[in-house]
């Protein structure tokens, strides 16, 4: 099922795991793609183990790299939602330091040409490491339309 909003397009890209694992870059994580070892959670909070407490987390997950976002780079909360929804994931996979790595992108998402933002992303490392996800991430900034 297509997802209509940030959070599903993470719990898809991300998937569910409720015991801590080390993920491809080392980092040990939990849930919908939670750094434990950069954001710790309470020993209370990981031996809770569901899916209810997962979803919780992701929306805090997401609502500290949307405030990253916004406060790095203002002019993403004058973009659709659908927009912020790719550089939101975008920084789950790459943390919002990687993405803001992405200068052309970024400048042509800043000018609303999201085709030459997409192009921009297609040419990367990131786009031919990851794959499916990467994939969908810039068909959703060039039809403006959630993947």
């Amino acid at each position: 099922m297509t997802p209509t909003n940030v959070v599903d397009a993470l719990k898809r890209d991300e998937g569910l795991r409720l015991t801590p694992y080390k993920d491809t870059r080392g980092f040990t994580t939990i849930y919908y793609g939670h750094n434990l070892d950069a954001n710790p959670l309470p020993a209370e909070v990981i031996a809770a183990a569901d899916e209810a407490t997962a979803s919780v987390v992701l929306l805090a997950d997401i609502a500290r790299v949307q405030i990253r976002l916004f406060k790095d780079l203002p002019w993403i909360q004058r973009l659709p939602a659908v927009i912020q929804g790719v550089f939101i994931n975008m920084s789950f996979n790459l943390g919002p330091i990687g993405l803001e790595g992405f200068h052309h992108m970024l400048d042509f998402a800043k000018a609303g040409d999201y085709n030459s933002a997409a192009d921009a992303g297609t040419t990367s490392l990131w786009y031919k490491q990851v794959g499916s996800r990467a994939q969908r991430l810039m068909t959703q900034l060039r039809t403006q339309e959630w993947q």
